[in-house]
């Protein structure tokens, strides 16, 4: 992350219940089976299992599902950035696929590249079982003030 950008105050009360186990992942989480496990400081990792439930037509996971969980993972980094009443959108998303997926536990570590006052840029990486790189992603996004997001 960008040197000197730091989150007054942590964590919005939100991710860090779901850390704590106090409150549910939002829908999209739940119905993905992902699980926030370390978010803060610009750097967050988000985890699930993939098997049969998520293939296409290939007989494979589908890529969506590695570009979901990478989504994720940049977002819930770039969260942790945030001051009060600010928010984020997705302007560009960018992912490599480097090997199919068929089962097992992925791993997405996504960290802040560059926190600017109104663009972020964040990377993920996807990794499957073995540790073995699955695809990596880039994001940018837009920061909206309280006023943006209503609009």
């Amino acid at each position: 992350m960008k040197k000197g950008v730091k989150r007054e105050g942590g964590l919005p009360g939100k991710v860090r219940r779901i850390l704590q186990g106090k409150s549910p992942p939002p829908p999209y989480m739940q119905v993905m089976g992902m699980r926030i496990t370390r978010c803060g400081g610009g750097r967050a990792r988000v985890e699930m299992e993939a098997g049969e439930r998520l293939y296409n037509l290939a007989d494979s996971v589908h890529g969506g599902v590695a570009s979901g969980l990478a989504d994720t993972a940049m977002g819930q980094a770039i969260i942790s950035t945030l001051n009060p009443g600010e928010s984020f959108t997705t302007m560009e998303l960018k992912i490599n696929f480097l090997r199919p997926v068929f089962r097992g536990r992925l791993v997405s570590d996504g960290w802040v590249v560059h926190r600017g006052s109104r663009v972020v840029m964040a990377e993920a990486d996807v990794k499957g079982s073995g540790g073995k790189l699955v695809a990596r992603a880039t994001s940018t996004c837009l920061i909206l003030e309280p006023k943006d997001a209503r609009e």
